[in-house]
C-alpha cells in the first residue's frame, strides 16, 4: 500500500511541476526525495530500488548544462536540422527584413518591432545620413511622430 501511495506521489510531483513549469533542478530534487521516501520505506525487492536509481542517474546528470548540451541538445539539433526543408530565398528575405509586423503591408502605419535592427536606405549608403527633409518614425505603440 506504500508503494502504491508513494507511487501515486510520484505522477502527481511530476504532473505538478509540468504545470507549475517548475525547474529541472527542483524537480530533480523532488523526485529525489520520493525516491529516498520509497527506498527507506517501500516494501519492494532491493534490485527493483536499484533499478530506479539507476533510472533517476540520467535525470540529476540533465541538470549539468555542458553534459545536456554535449550528449542531448546538439545531436538532437543535428538531426532535426537534417529533417527541415531548405530555406527558400523568399523565406530569407522575409526573415532579413524584420522590422515591421504582419500589418506593415497593410495601408497606414507599420509599427516597429522593439529591437529590431532597421534596414539601410539606399540615400544613407550614399552618405546621405541626417540629410533628410521629413523623416518619419513610429514609436513603441505604433503611434507616428515627425522628427
Amino acid at each position: 500500500m506504500v508503494s502504491f501511495i508513494l507511487f501515486l506521489l510520484f505522477v502527481g510531483i511530476v504532473l505538478w511541476a509540468s504545470y507549475r513549469k517548475i525547474g529541472l533542478a527542483a524537480t530533480t530534487a523532488l523526485i529525489g526525495v520520493v525516491l529516498a521516501t520509497y527506498t527507506l520505506t517501500g516494501t519492494a525487492a532491493s534490485w527493483w530500488k536499484a533499478a530506479l536509481w539507476a533510472a533517476y542517474l540520467p535525470l540529476v546528470l540533465l541538470n549539468v548544462a555542458p553534459l545536456r548540451l554535449r550528449f542531448l541538445s546538439r545531436p538532437f539539433f543535428r538531426v532535426y536540422k537534417r529533417m527541415l526543408p531548405a530555406m527558400s530565398s523568399t523565406e530569407q528575405e522575409a526573415l532579413e527584413a524584420g522590422t515591421v509586423w504582419w500589418d506593415g503591408e497593410r495601408p497606414g502605419r507599420p509599427r516597429q518591432i522593439p529591437g529590431a535592427r532597421r534596414r539601410s536606405r539606399p540615400s544613407d549608403a550614399a552618405g546621405n545620413v541626417g540629410r533628410h527633409r521629413h523623416r518619419v518614425e513610429y514609436d513603441s505603440r505604433g503611434a507616428r511622430r515627425s522628427r
